[in-house]
């Protein structure tokens, strides 16, 4: 009979890193005769198991989680600075970047000085990061790195326990977001956008509590949308004074001129070259 420390050591030993990954492989043995695995956790719920592997995870990263955390955000993308380009890219994303912020007349410095302030200072009132402009203006393209860089909260999954899994992260990326009240509470939006406490659902049958954002979580906010954020009342009912608290807590960059699909490139997303354009104009360069 398995116990919980052969199984996390199981986990650990197959690099697994969610319960629908450990069920494959518990059917995969049950198949081929070894049933142990498949027992344990048929015996176990949902949320023992999700706690199981969770806190597996937690115990086998602790350290590296600990030394990270110790790291300043600022400090992580100034370490890419030393890093090479990716083989499909030889600096080529760079170039294309500066060419998008020209084009859409967005001062590369002043930019770039957003970028650098919200990451240092975190979720605050008109520091977080707004790009809005219609579609193939190259406003993903531009944040997409982050991804590279940080352990990102991506665009959060519909439905109420959204925002699951955000405490965890070290950037949120709102990318092509759209407000709506399934997703988050208005109010619950702007406090989480002004650097104050909140308080957010997940499910119960996994988590003993809601989940909660507090002011000392500093997580920077950076989205992408095809216009400002707005508010949307019962039948629709708007409300201008909502809209500018919410535009408020945002830095926005407005995006208008369109990339034609013939002139579109696929280049991919670069650590060294977005670090050096968040860093252009400061005194590491």
């Amino acid at each position: 009979k398995l116990s919980n420390i052969d199984v996390s050591e199981f986990i650990v030993a197959n690099d697994i890193r969610s319960d629908s990954e450990l069920i494959v492989v518990a059917k995969t043995r049950h198949s081929e005769g070894e049933k142990d695995l498949y027992k344990f956790i048929i015996n176990k719920s949902s949320k023992s198991l999700s706690e199981l592997l969770d806190m597996t995870w937690k115990m086998n990263d602790a350290s590296k989680n600990v030394q990270r955390a110790k790291e300043s955000r600022i400090s992580i993308l100034r370490a890419h600075l030393e890093s090479e380009c990716l083989p499909l890219c030889n600096g080529e994303w760079l170039v294309c970047a500066k060419q998008v912020l020209h084009q859409n007349g967005v001062n590369l410095y002043y930019f770039a000085s957003a970028l650098r302030q919200l990451l240092e200072t975190g979720r605050q009132k008109r520091l977080n990061v707004l790009l809005i402009g219609p579609t193939n203006c190259g406003k993903s393209f531009l944040l997409n790195p982050l991804e590279l860089i940080y352990k990102t909260f991506i665009n959060p999954a519909p439905g109420k326990y959204a925002w699951v899994g955000l405490e965890e992260c070290e950037v949120a990326y709102l990318n092509d977001f759209r407000w709506s009240l399934e997703l988050i509470e208005w109010s619950d939006f702007l406090l989480l956008l002004e650097g104050q406490t909140v308080h957010l659902p997940r499910p119960k049958n996994m988590f003993a509590t809601d989940l909660c954002i507090p002011r000392e979580n500093t997580i920077p906010i950076f989205a992408t949308s095809k216009g400002p954020i707005e508010f949307l009342g019962k039948y629709n009912s708007r409300d201008e004074r909502e809209n500018d608290m919410m535009s408020s807590r945002w830095n926005i960059f407005k995006f208008s001129v369109q990339i034609p699909s013939n002139e579109s490139k696929d280049i991919p997303a670069c650590a060294r070259c977005f670090s050096n354009l968040v860093m252009s104009g400061s005194d590491v360069e």
